[in-house]
């Protein structure tokens, strides 16, 4: 009498928990793969903060699809702790990202005019706003057309140094020509023909003197003090200086710079 055999258990191989992967699993990943691309075209652009959160979000979730995967198929173990080590990396970054004080993207704001206080000064703390010519200083013939003013300039606008508002007619980027200097995410530069120069000091000589062209790039290695002269498209000159520490960064482009800006009108 011969004795029944049972048959052999079905054969798992758990080198291969591809088999049991399910929809849900390969929508997931498509997902983290699509915002990574995302995330990466982003980070090289004028948004990097928002291009870093992105690569970051694609890390969490794709690595947490992983190791849920990895766990419940019965992959290797080191499979599991790799994606859980690349979930964690991508939480880390993204609260890094979103960590109070860091710098957002900037987008090209809607600036408007803040109201005087009752001295005349602009109520964000800038020095007062001269509405008419004044003498200039050193005993020159030249006039003040704007008596000395920090304006702080997002990425992704431009500045009328002509303008006698209150604001500059600080603004985004537009098709009106009177602008005379954009500030970009990769510089700072003369525009509708107006001349930016690197100039040896501030005043209004050596504003004057200055004639070597110049525009603020992203490779630029910068001294503690940046001079510049600029020649406004109505011809006056400006004298424009900034600080190192005036320039922001935003990861790999610039974000905001400060800018401390004299106008003269020429001697008649």
């Amino acid at each position: 009498m011969s004795a029944t055999v049972d048959p052999p258990p079905p054969r798992t191989d758990p080198s291969t928990p591809r088999q049991k992967i399910s929809w849900v699993d390969r929508l997931i990943q498509a997902a983290a793969i699509a915002g990574s691309i995302a995330g990466v075209a982003s980070f090289f652009t004028e948004h990097p903060t928002a291009g870093l959160r992105l690569i970051a979000g694609s890390l969490l979730v794709g690595g947490v699809a992983l190791a849920f995967r990895w766990r419940t198929a019965g992959g290797p173990r080191f499979g599991f702790t790799g994606a859980l080590a690349l979930a964690l990396v991508g939480a880390g970054v993204f609260g890094w990202s979103v960590r109070p004080g860091a710098t957002p993207d900037v987008a090209a704001p809607d600036v408007a005019a803040p109201a005087p206080g009752p001295t005349g000064s602009s109520s964000s703390g800038s020095s007062p706003t001269t509405a008419g010519p004044d003498p200039a200083p050193d005993g020159t013939s030249v006039t003040v057309h704007r008596a000395e003013t920090v304006v702080p300039l997002s990425a992704r606008t431009e500045i009328d140094l002509d303008s006698l508002a209150p604001d500059w007619d600080v603004a985004g980027y537009d098709e009106t020509g009177r602008a005379d200097l954009r500030f970009s995410t990769v510089g700072l530069e003369a525009i509708n023909n107006a001349e930016l120069r690197k100039a040896a000091g501030d005043g209004p000589e050596l504003c004057q003197q200055a004639t070597a062209q110049y525009q603020l790039t992203l490779d630029e290695d910068l001294p503690e003090t940046r001079y510049t002269c600029a020649i406004t498209n109505e011809d006056r000159f400006a004298s424009v200086r900034f600080n190192r520490e005036d320039v922001r960064m935003g990861y790999t482009v610039f974000s905001s710079i400060n800018l401390t800006i004299t106008v003269y009108n020429r001697a008649a």
